[in-house]
């Protein structure tokens, strides 16, 4: 969908177009974030492809676009605010890596236990791991061991049991 300047205005449900190159410069491409009000206005947010340090403006006035304008130029997270590690896995039978930052493997332990192995270990064990399982009856793990190199889980079932999980998703923070 355009307007009357062939402007895009959404592209998918959340308003993302594919990557332009007539954003706020042409030296890289941009996604553009668009509200169109027809004869009202609107405005676009452009962030460039590959690049989330800055972002950019323009209103339409209801009968022309104005020129881009830079409203954030820095994200800046502390370091202790960091996600230092994270997996999505699947933990049936051999467990299988679907996506992951900082883990180098999973070990099969047992039935519902898990090793995962840190791809750089940390300085110390006193990080913290959060997340969640599609567990039969709980959507949690037990934290079993905590190592520089790993951490141990099992996933329980609501029960005295322990059971393998087809998805398992854990953060680290430290």
């Amino acid at each position: 969908v355009s307007d009357a300047n062939s402007v895009p205005i959404g592209g998918s449900a959340l308003g993302l177009t594919p990557p332009y190159t007539n954003g706020p410069t042409t030296a890289e491409p941009y996604y553009l974030f668009s509200t169109y009000a027809g004869g009202f206005g609107g405005f676009q947010f452009a962030l460039p492809v590959g690049l989330t340090t800055k972002m950019f403006r323009r209103v339409y006035n209801g009968t022309s676009w104005g020129s881009w304008s830079e409203v954030l130029t820095e994200i800046s997270i502390p370091p202790q605010a960091q996600c230092k590690a994270w997996v999505n896995f699947n933990g049936t039978g051999t467990p299988a890596i679907r996506s992951s930052y900082n883990v180098s493997s999973i070990t099969d332990v047992g039935v519902g236990r898990y090793r995962i192995n840190w791809t750089t270990p940390f300085a110390d064990t006193n990080y913290c791991a959060t997340g969640s399982t599609n567990g039969a009856g709980s959507n949690v793990f037990i934290i079993e061991s905590v190592t520089t190199g790993y951490l141990e889980i099992s996933t329980p079932d609501r029960g005295s049991g322990i059971n393998d999980c087809s998805v398992i998703c854990l953060q680290v923070f430290a």
